[in-house]
């Protein structure tokens, strides 16, 4: 969170957030308000007083050089007093580097292997219990 009232005219700088953002799209049934603008190195600038006085919050897509699209979404929130500039994204940091590192499937693999292995002990067990209810005990 970025204190509102200490911020400048620049609200959001996407590049620093997501990093490589080669396109930003804004949903249809949404308009950007008046006198906010995103500019050609994807900074969202817009002055600070009428920020506050948002009543939804703005929401964008944002596709980066690798492919990758996510959803931020940005709003003001007052607290205790203070005003705030709340921004939350559907990135996961940890995700995005295990997959560009391909270290992704090696944790598909080794969950699907601990899986296999549970499913085929378990099947082991359920035969050699009916072999054992079978044997009449005297």
């Amino acid at each position: 969170m970025a204190n509102a009232q200490n911020a400048s005219d620049t609200l959001l700088n996407f590049n620093t957030l997501l990093g490589g953002v080669t396109t930003i799209s804004i949903p249809q049934d949404q308009e950007m308000p008046q006198g906010f603008q995103i500019t050609p190195e994807w900074v969202l600038m817009g002055p600070d007083t009428l920020w506050l006085r948002l009543a939804e919050p703005l929401e964008f897509k944002v596709e980066t050089g690798n492919g990758d699209v996510f959803e931020v979404k940005i709003k003001a929130k007052k607290q205790n007093g203070r005003e705030f500039v709340v921004v939350s994204t559907d990135r996961i940091e940890m995700a995005q580097g295990w997959r560009k590192d391909g270290k992704i499937w090696v944790v598909v693999v080794v969950s699907s292997l601990v899986f296999a292995a549970i499913v085929a002990f378990l099947w082991y067990l359920e035969r050699r219990l009916s072999r054992l209810e079978k044997i009449k005990v005297p």
